[in-house]
């Protein structure tokens, strides 16, 4: 997957999370492809110990389950002593939003540098 099938201006962090959720999930990685190719971002929110960003997506094929959470992308951050995880929405087929959240620490305000990590050899995909 290539930076130029992901939605424009996806901050550095939240691409490669995208990056590694659709690497870590080979059953849903065409169609979330797909959908990535075709999204764009309808806002983004921070919460104080993350984000959320929420997509817009144009016709794709469904991602199957239709409704479901893909995780097991983690980050280690400079600044949250725990690290951070990341949850991709689906909902009724479709890209919904990105959830970052730290483990109840203050969320960094520039993130410049991340090491991601996939901590699940199952890939998980929570319904």
């Amino acid at each position: 997957m290539s930076a130029r099938s992901l939605p424009e201006g996806l901050e550095p962090l939240e691409a490669a999370v995208l990056q590694r959720l659709v690497e870590a999930h080979p059953d849903q990685r065409l169609a979330l492809e797909a959908q990535l190719a075709v999204a764009a971002i309808r806002s983004r929110r921070l919460t104080g110990i993350g984000f959320f960003l929420n997509f817009s997506v144009g016709a794709a094929p469904l991602i199957d389950p239709l409704n479901c959470e893909l995780n097991d992308v983690y980050a280690s951050l400079p600044g949250l002593a725990h690290g951070a995880g990341f949850l991709l929405y689906v909902r009724k087929g479709r890209i919904d939003f990105l959830e970052g959240h730290s483990l109840g620490e203050e969320w960094p305000g520039v993130i410049s540098e991340f090491k991601l990590i996939v901590r699940s050899t199952h890939r998980g995909t929570l319904h």
